[in-house]
């Protein structure tokens, strides 16, 4: 989901691998709700039409945004534990 952070890690001292463990968890909540958001609205499998209509859809819309709350969410925790490694090194 995120092989770029595990190579990172592995680039570190491994007093930090938890904290790059950590982090990695959060980036993964971000992969999975961005993959969904993808899911809920397909750009190059559906029609110009069909990609109006689901943006239509008040249902398909709430749970986009909740997808990219929960991304946003996870994002913001994981850059601040990468700022405390930062901090350390």
């Amino acid at each position: 989901m995120v092989p770029f952070l595990d190579n990172a890690k592995s680039r570190i001292p491994v007093e930090y691998h938890s904290l790059f463990d950590e982090a990695i968890g959060y980036y993964k909540i971000v992969f999975e709700n961005l993959k969904k958001l993808s899911e809920l609205f397909p750009f190059f499998s559906v029609t110009e039409e069909q990609r109006v209509e689901n943006v239509k859809e008040k249902n398909l819309c709430q749970r986009a945004i909740e997808c990219l709350k929960a991304a946003r969410e996870a994002e913001i925790a994981g850059l601040e534990i990468f700022e405390k490694i930062v901090e350390g090194l």
